[in-house]
């Protein structure tokens, strides 16, 4: 998003001004003037409240890893832990099949 600097906000507010001032010297209408100068002041107002905006959001503290953390505990049943049963699987081979190492390659 392109974001119009303050400083060319300010300048735009002193021609308008200006504009204004000379309009009431001579006696002309202000009402375009006057109005130009409402919505650059509305402008700085809506760009410092999306700046204040910002700047409150603020991202939350970040909270590291202790060593502590890391360290392996015992689990116990009130922690909310859940034990792990091992399961006895039925044999993949019939019987006497059985091969005499994991090796992919044994035939």
């Amino acid at each position: 998003m392109n974001e119009i600097s303050s400083d060319l906000v300010l300048q735009k507010m002193r021609e308008a001004l200006n504009q204004l001032e000379n309009a009431v010297e001579q006696g002309e209408d202000t009402t375009e003037s006057a109005q130009a100068l409402k919505t650059y002041s509305e402008l700085m107002i809506e760009a410092g409240k999306s700046r204040g905006a910002r700047q409150q959001k603020a991202a939350p503290p970040v909270q590291h890893a202790q060593i502590s953390d890391l360290e392996k505990k015992p689990a116990s049943p009130e922690g909310g832990h859940k034990q792990t049963v091992q399961k006895e699987r039925p044999p993949i081979y019939d019987h006497g099949d059985e091969p005499e190492s994991d090796s992919l390659l044994d035939f």
